[in-house]
């Protein structure tokens, strides 16, 4: 393959009649074509690579900016749904505080009023118990009364419990 600096240097001897001499030009030319054919198709070539790379490189900076549409609606797709997330157990976090609230409310009620009625029945109870037990004493003094001094037991008690 010649180079242009070559091409450019090339000289051909002076033919006989004043031209140049037809087999040098010939000789040159041969091979300076089949260089040219060759270079020619091979522009041809890169040409119709160049043109399908820059329709291919078209294509993707479509897909990019495609892709990049899709990647900002799928972010603030997320972002809305992370919000409503937020918001729903905000919501959901602030009714199971009210009602466990009203729940504690209720059972403070409860246990106020279960409090209350449990003072009021011990106090029932001992009230019994202790009349039970006064009334106990009572008889075991009226007892012994009976037996030891039965007259004297007749003046403080109108009749025996027995």
């Amino acid at each position: 393959m010649f180079t242009p600096q070559e091409i450019q240097e090339q000289t051909f001897s002076k033919a006989v009649f004043g031209g140049y001499d037809m087999q040098q030009v010939d000789d040159f030319l041969e091979p300076l074509t089949e260089d040219y054919i060759m270079l020619y198709k091979e522009n041809s070539v890169l040409k119709s690579k160049m043109k399908v790379l820059v329709e291919k490189l078209e294509e993707y900076r479509g897909q990019e900016a495609a892709m990049k549409q899709q990647m900002a609606q799928a972010q603030a797709q997320c972002d809305r749904m992370i919000a409503e997330a937020q918001s729903r157990s905000a919501t959901i976090v602030a009714g199971a505080e009210t009602t466990l609230r009203s729940l504690l409310s209720k059972y403070h009620r409860v246990l106020a009023s279960s409090s209350h009625l449990l003072r009021v029945s011990w106090l029932r109870v001992l009230t019994a118990f202790k009349q039970q037990e006064v009334g106990l004493q009572g008889d075991s003094q009226r007892s012994t009364c009976w037996i030891r001094a039965p007259a004297r037991c007749r003046r403080t008690s109108a009749s025996p419990t027995r």
